[in-house]
């Protein structure tokens, strides 16, 4: 673990905005569309090693990999929020069968 008794050290937290390559491949991967894995996986790690590179220029002194390689939270809210609303309507159903 990093420490400092000179200053506070500085980080992020959450998803940094993916290059439009990423975010290409990563919707039609979430849509169930045809993808290449090995295209995702290349693009992601070249993204990552991009974005770890300009945190350390910007002096961050924790780094992230941004989740980019981790699904969009809007789409898995969608199915969240999906996923719960069939469950209501099942119960729904089976109580006033």
């Amino acid at each position: 673990m990093k420490r400092n008794t000179d200053r506070i050290l500085t980080t992020h937290v959450g998803s940094l905005v993916r290059p439009p390559g990423v975010v290409e491949i990563m919707r039609a991967k979430e849509s169930g569309q045809a993808y290449n894995q090995e295209e995702l996986a290349s693009r992601v790690r070249i993204s990552v090693r991009e974005v770890v590179q300009k945190q350390t220029e910007a002096g961050v002194d924790i780094l992230s990999d941004g989740e980019y390689g981790k699904p969009f939270f809007r789409i898995q809210a969608a199915m969240s929020r999906s996923r719960a609303c069939s469950s209501r309507l099942k119960r729904a159903s089976s109580a006033s069968a």
